[in-house]
């Protein structure tokens, strides 16, 4: 066999070999394009409820008229009542931007985080006893 016929059958056999290998490439492939798909989904899914999010604190804000310090001084108020953390995190980095003069929101996203330790909630103070 000739330099030409050896290069011919190396050709032929690479040739073969990917076509053995196309069938797992080709699902990987449409793996990867369906993740895609489905991260982009979710993306717009979550520009969306940003967007609701933000029209609705601007409508809130109105309620303030503007005052964006009296506005996070309120829904600060409001975050005992949030459970899920990531959610609590969201809320208060949100409110650092409105208010970052606000150190009360400042020290509780850090407590949230775990940077610095939660302040206990303060004991009740003893009552005088009856009879006395």
């Amino acid at each position: 066999m000739d330099g030409q016929g050896k290069q011919e059958l190396n050709n032929f056999k690479i040739h073969q070999v990917n076509v053995e290998r196309a069938p797992k490439v080709v699902a990987q492939l449409t793996a990867a394009a369906n993740e895609l798909s489905d991260f982009s989904k979710a993306s717009l899914s979550n520009a969306e409820k940003m967007d609701t999010r933000l029209k609705t604190e601007q409508e809130d804000l109105v309620k303030f008229k503007g005052s964006k310090p009296k506005f996070v001084a309120q829904v600060l108020k409001e975050t005992a009542n949030i459970t899920e953390k990531e959610q609590l995190i969201s809320l208060l980095s949100r409110l650092t931007r409105l208010d970052p003069a606000n150190k009360a929101v400042v020290k509780k996203l850090d407590q949230t985080l775990g940077k610095i330790p939660a302040t206990p909630e303060p004991a009740p103070k003893a009552g005088k006893k009856k009879g006395k």
